[in-house]
């Protein structure tokens, strides 16, 4: 199996994290491959055979393309022989600077299909799919103004470590409407958004661990209450202990 990312064109980078691209040759059984959350929302074109996703409950039938909610917790995707997958995933509000969605909440954690239409047209063969997507993406990017823009940089520069009211107060704007504004643009609530951006933070130094840190000491700099609170956070989303990522 092979995989690769491809960085979009410069002037897209702050909408989508990367193209990429997996493919097979001949295997001898299905592999199961477990995807850890990222908080992104990807859109798979399927090139080659139907794959089984969600957990065994959805299929990405081939020749279709798929729409992958945020992300929040792993699951696990059957490859097999003949995969051949070409992804955009767009960074929290990305997706919004291109297509206009009911509210994305309905499809958090969740697969749906996807209308081709509203892609350019790929093949098998196409060696030339990053420009293609380049083209088709700065045609469509629609730069105006998200309500949520400031806030995601405010909860980055606090690295999560902010309360929702105290969010809603410095951006002059009701608990309420900022709760509709998450689950529309960005598929969450702003609680599970500023969650999701400590537990990100907290995996990133688990993995980084230097010299002896203890994970207590980890999870009180990510605003957990404890190391058990920080364990269960991470086997809730990754299925699998914080051992599981240091070196």
């Amino acid at each position: 199996m092979t995989y690769l990312e491809i960085k979009p064109h410069i002037l897209l980078q702050n909408y989508i994290d990367s193209y990429w691209c997996v493919k097979t040759g001949l295997i001898h059984q299905p592999m199961m491959i477990k995807l850890l959350p990222d908080g992104c929302i990807d859109i798979i074109l399927n090139l080659g055979a139907d794959i089984l996703s969600e957990n065994g409950n959805y299929v990405m039938k081939s020749g279709t393309a798929t729409l992958v909610g945020t992300m929040t917790v792993f699951k696990n995707t059957f490859i097999q022989n003949d995969t051949h997958l070409i992804g955009i995933r767009f960074k929290p509000l990305g997706f919004s600077a291109f297509y206009i969605y009911d509210s994305l909440h309905a499809i958090t954690n969740k697969s749906i299909e996807f209308e081709k239409k509203l892609l350019p047209n790929i093949f098998p063969n196409n060696l030339e799919a990053k420009d293609i997507l380049d083209g088709y993406f700065l045609e469509k990017l629609n730069q105006k103004y998200n309500p949520l823009r400031n806030i995601l940089s405010n909860i980055n520069n606090y690295k999560g470590l902010i309360t929702v009211d105290q969010l809603a107060k410095d951006n002059c704007i009701s608990n309420r409407q900022l709760e509709r504004n998450f689950k529309h643009f960005i598929g969450t609530s702003p609680k599970e958004y500023l969650n999701f951006v400590r537990y990100q933070l907290a995996l990133k130094m688990i993995k980084q661990r230097a010299g002896n840190r203890s994970l207590l000491d980890i999870a009180f700099e990510t605003g957990f209450y404890d190391h058990s609170h920080l364990t269960n956070q991470v086997k809730k989303r990754t299925g699998l202990p914080p051992s599981q990522f240091t070196a």
